[in-house]
Formats: C-alpha cells, structure tokens, sequence
C-alpha cells in the first residue's frame, strides 16, 4: 500500500510577534470572478459570476445578473444555465450532470463580454475504505482522530486529484488536500487529511474528485499563493477572456463515517 505524499497544504507560520504593514496598493480595474463546478449527479452544479473588490474594501464582491450561460458537451449537447431567481450571480441546471470521460465547454456572455473555457471529465474514483485512529499529535490521544482514506489509482489515466472532508457538515478548509498519481499510478493508496481532528461522536464526510491538469494547476497556484509571504498572483486560469476563476467537471466519489 502506498502512502499518497503528494498532497500540497495550504499552512500559515506563526511567530512570537506581529506587526501590522499598510500597504499603498494601486486600485485595479474590477474582472469578472468565474467559478463553474459541475459534477456527476443531477443538481450537483453551479456557476457563480462576481466582480473582483478593491483591495481596502468590505470584501462584498457584486454579483454578476442577466448572463447568458451555457454548456456544450463532445456530442454538441448543449446545456443552458439560467440564473436562480432567488440568488443573484448563481446559475444552475438541475438535470446537468458530469458524464465520464467526456469534453465540456462553457460559453458565458455578459453584456457583450465573452468568456470561454474547456474541461475534460475523468472515469468515476472510488473510495475504497476510511480508517480512523489516535492522532500522534493531539495532546489528548483518547479524544483526538486522524481520518485516512484508502483507494486504487485508474492505471488507464494520467489522474490528478483533490479531497475535500466535512466533520458535522462543516468542511475543514483550512487545508489543500491536492495531488497526482505520478508517484502512484494504477497502485493502491493511503493518504491522512492532516489539519481535520475528528472526536467521539462526530460525523465524517469525504468526497474524492478527479480533476484535469488545467484545474489541478488552478488549485495548486492558489495554495501556493495563501501560503506564500510576497505579494500573490492571480491563480492559473482555465479562462479565455477578461475573467479569473476556473471551470471544470469533475467526477466524484464520497463516503461516511461515524467516530465510535
């Protein structure tokens, strides 16, 4: 059984004292702020439109309305997303979902302003088990749980990789649980989500997603970003046009587990 090493955290440094810098940032024009998610299961979609704030804002980024947007599979399906009449800048398709293996693209226009971009969908990943045991590093090691999941890289593909895990429906996010199978490919794997303690009683839930290049490098620069002390860039994009965020479809495989 391999150990998945390959997973990028998102980690702050703390020190003993802090200083407070101001910084005398010139004001950039607003983008448009795109983040398409599309998954495998009917209802499970969204494609939130935004405007990027100014830097010494309240950080309320305004909602994109009126947009036409669209999805367009391999086989020329094409698949409208109107926006939620109850929720400004979110748009949905309720009987849209990811098929495997397949190559989707996405069409939004916003007053003239076109944005572009393609994704291709991997086979479905499979969660294999989840294990729990006492964390090495709580204080407290009959209270404390570290939550591992096991499963078998697809052989047939060049496959990269994110974990998302919720403890009582709130997911832990203070961590980028992201890797590939370089190191791995077609083997059985093991891998901890480090950062995301479970105790007695709690609900754990998890949920394994395929991505392409285009999105692994997506979340691999905004990680590298949070955790860097210079000044960060804007993540690699998938988008064509004068936006920031990223598109994709992806397949995805979850499980539960209840901490006895």
């Amino acid at each position: 059984m391999k150990n998945f090493w390959v997973f990028i955290f998102s980690v702050l440094v703390f020190t003993s004292c802090e200083k407070v810098i101001d910084l005398d940032l010139n004001e950039a024009e607003s983008r448009i702020v795109v983040e398409a998610v599309l998954k495998d299961g009917p209802g499970n979609n969204s494609i939130k439109l935004s405007y990027t704030s100014a830097v010494y804002t309240d950080q309320s980024f305004d909602k994109i309305s009126g947009a036409d947007v669209r999805v367009t599979d391999k086989d020329g399906n094409e698949y409208i997303f109107p926006e939620d009449p109850y929720v400004p800048g979110f748009y949905t398709n309720p009987s849209f979902e990811v098929l495997p293996q397949n190559d989707y693209s996405l069409y939004i226009n916003i007053g003239g302003e076109i944005i572009t971009s393609q994704c291709h969908s991997f086979a479905k990943p499979e969660i294999d088990s989840i294990i729990y045991y006492a964390s090495p590093f709580a204080v407290n090691e009959d209270t404390a749980h570290m939550v591992e999941y096991f499963s078998v890289d697809n052989v047939n593909e060049v496959n990269h990789y994110r974990l998302r895990i919720w403890i009582n429906s709130e997911e832990q996010t203070d961590y980028y649980y992201i890797g590939n199978d370089d190191f791995i490919n077609g083997q059985s794997y093991n891998a901890p989500f480090f950062g995301a303690d479970a105790y007695k009683g709690d609900t754990v839930f998890i949920e394994l997603i395929t991505l392409d290049k285009a999105n692994y490098t997506y979340l691999y620069t905004l990680s590298s970003n949070e955790s860097n002390s210079t000044a960060p860039a804007n993540p690699t994009s998938n988008l064509e046009g004068n936006a920031i965020g990223y598109f994709g479809a992806f397949s995805t495989d979850t499980m539960t587990v209840v901490i006895e």
